[in-house]
């Protein structure tokens, strides 16, 4: 049931459908005089008659949107307006309320010709190009999910990647959009608590290698490739795969340039970095460092000896000689944890302890930590805003799931589907109800 519920989504979610009538229509006055005089200034000099831009030509485009091929044609610049692919950067822009006058425009008749839908016709399909897919179910679903990671690059004609002669749904993209079909209903519609979450760690919650330094309420790592000098929240594990804030709290400095600067000596245990270190070339104070956030599964968030730093990097900053706030937006999948890795020098392969004073410490280019918050995953709402949509309030029994699901359907295809679709939709929902699942399974 799961499987097959969730591989009807993928048409209302990811692909663009038009179907055409078998009996001619007539442009619409309106529409050809608001269309023509943008068409001619804007769009002919690069499809028109002597020159074809990635083989596309538009001064000859009719106007009758019960034609499949050119309903199609009229959805690509559409959607390439609002992409603003088109015009190009060089060429003069119209003003934004033309470009969405005549964008409202097309869609109006495209809505029109699919009211008009009678039976017999054939249909033409195509996906969405990998950034409108992401823009349209983070709009429609109100959650990030970018889907587009898991999927082949867009193939591009002259710059274009949203046109419909390079959006084919081929066997393969097809499987892989029914996984990313599955991947919506999970996390639109959900059972259960809240999983967003955001937490801050300090000191004695922030993990960390064995040659960090914990003084006073600050975790203090040096410069390096290996794993003894990085940190991590304890015992946090990502609970979804999303976007997630990462907020690092810090300063950093090279201590060798503060001691000498205020006269003070420092010996260090080895002997070898007693001969080399005082001599290194250094980052001046006042110049930023950076700063890596790395993706780790979380079993690997603990020390570990003479290994370099793993995972992926997923998120960067840099901080300066005075204590600031960071946050960094980074991408994670579930079961994983970060890494704070000092990636400004990575010139440590060895302990810097130093004696200054009476006192041993790391003396050598430093990264001061306070504090980490980690915030997600981001959701606007909870529960995420597609549920809310097509269940409101399942707990007062407020749910009219027929006109609910109307609406929805609505909204993912910008215009009225047929009646026998929102029917199979419906059918489907209520289906489950009698099998005895809870409208959150249900709609799922």
């Amino acid at each position: 049931m799961m499987r097959k519920t969730s591989s009807y989504w993928l048409p209302f979610i990811i692909l663009v459908f038009l179907k055409a009538t078998v009996s001619p229509g007539l442009a619409n006055d309106d529409f050809h005089s608001k269309a023509t005089p943008f068409m001619k200034e804007h769009c002919f000099k690069c499809h028109g008659e002597k020159k074809q831009k990635g083989d596309i030509r538009l001064d000859t485009l009719g106007f009758d949107f019960n034609d499949p091929e050119v309903a199609v044609t009229w959805q690509d610049v559409s959607d390439i307006l609002k992409l603003g692919d088109m015009p190009p950067e060089e060429e003069p822009r119209p003003p934004i309320a033309e470009i969405s006058s005549l964008i409202d425009s097309i869609d109006l008749e495209l809505r029109t010709a699919t009211e008009k839908m009678q039976g017999g016709g054939r249909i033409a399909i195509r996906r969405l190009s990998h950034t409108a897919l992401d823009n349209t179910v983070e709009d429609l679903l109100g959650i990030n999910l970018l889907l587009s990671e898991n999927l082949p690059a867009d193939a591009e004609v002259d710059g274009f990647d949203s046109l419909a002669v390079t959006l084919d749904a081929n066997p393969e993209m097809v499987l892989k959009l029914q996984d990313n079909a599955q991947k919506i209903a999970r996390h639109s519609i959900v059972s259960g608590e809240d999983i967003r979450t955001n937490t801050i760690y300090r000191m004695g919650t922030i993990g960390h290698g064995y040659n960090v330094e914990e003084r006073g309420d600050l975790v203090v790592t040096a410069s390096s490739r290996d794993r003894k000098y990085v940190m991590w929240p304890k015992d946090w594990v990502v609970p979804q795969d999303g976007t997630y804030k990462i907020t690092v709290k810090s300063f950093a400095h090279d201590l060798r340039t503060i001691l000498e600067e205020q006269g003070q000596e420092y010996t260090y245990l080895s002997e070898s970095y007693e001969k080399s270190m005082k001599k290194r070339e250094r980052l001046p104070n006042d110049k930023p460092r950076l700063v890596a956030i790395v993706a780790i599964q979380a079993s690997e968030a603990r020390h570990m000896d003479a290994a370099t730093v793993p995972g992926r990097r997923v998120g960067y900053f840099y901080t300066g000689g005075e204590m600031q706030s960071d946050t960094v937006e980074v991408r994670l999948k579930a079961g994983e944890n970060i890494m704070i890795h000092y990636a400004s020098a990575s010139e440590i392969n060895q302990s810097p302890k130093a004696t200054v004073g009476d006192e041993e410490r790391n003396v050598a280019d430093l990264l001061y930590v306070e504090e980490i918050q980690v915030e997600g995953p981001v959701i606007a709402q909870w529960p995420p805003l597609a549920q809310q949509r097509l269940l409101g309030d399942t707990e007062r029994g407020e749910v009219d799931a027929e006109k609910n699901i109307r609406d929805f359907l609505f909204r993912a295809f910008r215009r009225p589907v047929p009646e026998n679709t929102a029917q199979a939709f419906i059918t489907l929902y209520k289906t489950g109800l009698n099998r005895g699942l809870a409208p959150e399974e249900s709609m799922r």
